[in-house]
């Protein structure tokens, strides 16, 4: 029974990790996919699960897996959603990776659960991606072309799909939620995107609309979009040869998901509008809806240690 682990295993454990999860996100189902492989994993599936040898069919996607078992059944015209197979698929890359973490570290199994485990562990890393399981045939997707994610590991891509495959086939996730591809598409034109953000009733959709938007567009993009009002200006003199000029910008219409500095939901989006004093650069970043100034806005986005009650002034900074 292991109780802790040396250095030297806890190095065991981190190195299989990463070699777990470049299986999945560096393979390259281009020059990896064997489909002889995949068919002999598939077949030993089915054998230890005392089910008849199926015909294997591997298709590009997941969407073509769904088309081939409706053309099967003559039902293209009125289509039947077929459910993917919970074992014998990329979810499983999870539970097979710890298991086999734990054979690593020498924790024995018994012969019989080891040659599951093993059938198992093949069917995974042969390159199947989901698979449609039934009495007679298995139709198996290959693994994705293309995986976009962002810092923390979700599906993301805010340009592109996040997920492809080898037929065109595509997903789109921001931040790790699903997006409609007309929608994400739409976002590249702020009156479409408008148009699709007003009409639509799901706030997390329309904080993805928001996302796409600022991330390809910048912030005035947004602010374009969702058609922000001028609220506050003040103009501040730091010296006798620098002026800047504050602005605070805010959406008429008010959404559930955001919230003012106090924690308040249900607020408008707001945006402070400054210059660096050092480069020149206008800069538009977001703000909460309960600062009514922009002097007082201002004040709270400095960096971190500036006490409240100092003025806002830039007299040694200033260009």
């Amino acid at each position: 029974m292991l109780d802790s682990l040396t250095t030297e295993q806890n190095d065991l454990v981190e190195a299989n990790r990463d070699a777990w999860l470049a299986k999945f996100f560096s393979y390259d189902v281009r020059t990896q996919c064997d489909p002889e492989r995949i068919t002999n994993a598939i077949k030993a599936l089915y054998k230890m699960c005392d089910l008849a040898e199926p015909e294997v069919v591997i298709v590009d996607s997941p969407k073509a897996a769904q088309l081939e078992c409706n053309r099967r059944a003559g039902t293209l015209n009125e289509p039947t959603t077929y459910g993917f197979s919970n074992y014998g698929n990329a979810s499983d890359f999870g539970w097979i990776a710890f298991y086999d973490t734990f054979i690593k570290l020498g924790v024995k199994i018994e012969d019989d659960l080891m040659n599951k485990f093993n059938i198992m562990r093949e069917v995974i890393e042969s390159g199947c991606f989901m698979s449609i399981q039934l009495e007679g045939l298995c139709v198996v997707s290959k693994m994705p072309l293309k995986i976009n994610r962002d810092s923390e590991n979700r599906l993301h891509s805010s340009t592109e799909a996040a997920v492809e495959f080898m037929d065109g086939y595509k997903q789109h996730y921001v931040a790790g939620r699903f997006i409609e591809e007309s929608t994400f598409i739409a976002c590249d034109d702020l009156e479409k995107a408008g148009q699709i953000f007003n009409s639509e009733d799901n706030e997390d959709i329309k904080s993805i609309i928001c996302f796409i938007v600022r991330d390809r567009l910048g912030d005035r993009g947004l602010l374009d979009m969702l058609k922000a009002e001028l609220y506050a200006e003040e103009t501040v003199n730091h010296t006798s040869e620098y002026t800047e000029i504050l602005r605070l910008y805010r959406t008429r219409k008010k959404f559930s998901f955001l919230m003012d500095s106090k924690e308040k939901p249900n607020q408008p989006y707001c945006w402070l509008e400054y210059t660096c004093p050092s480069t020149g650069t206008v800069y538009l970043i977001d703000t909460f809806a309960d600062f009514k100034n922009p002097i007082e806005a201002a004040k709270f986005h400095r960096p971190a240690g500036v006490p409240h009650t100092v003025d806002y002034k830039w007299e040694y900074f200033a260009n």
